[in-house]
């Protein structure tokens, strides 16, 4: 008696276990980069969103820029912002 049965794939399936998935950092952020014309939407008030990165800035200060005795005047630049919900 045959034990094997013959594998059928859904047609739904079969697409994305042909492409290989690519998940370096590139590919990721071309997922999810904007442009200066992107519209923005966000779920937290603006007074909240500067606030947090008051803080942020203010802790990079505090830590990162304090231990790498980085000259006086310099100031961290925020590379990437993103409000996750």
């Amino acid at each position: 008696m045959d034990t094997h049965r013959p594998v059928v794939a859904h047609p739904s399936n079969i697409a994305w276990r042909e492409a290989p998935i690519d998940l370096s950092v590139d590919a990721l952020a071309s997922l999810i980069r904007s442009t200066p014309d992107t519209e923005r939407v966000t779920e937290i008030e603006q007074p909240t969103l500067a606030a947090a990165r008051k803080a942020v800035e203010k802790h990079v200060k505090n830590t990162y820029l304090k231990s790498a005795q980085a000259p006086l005047g310099v100031k961290p630049v925020l590379k990437c912002w993103m409000e996750l919900n």
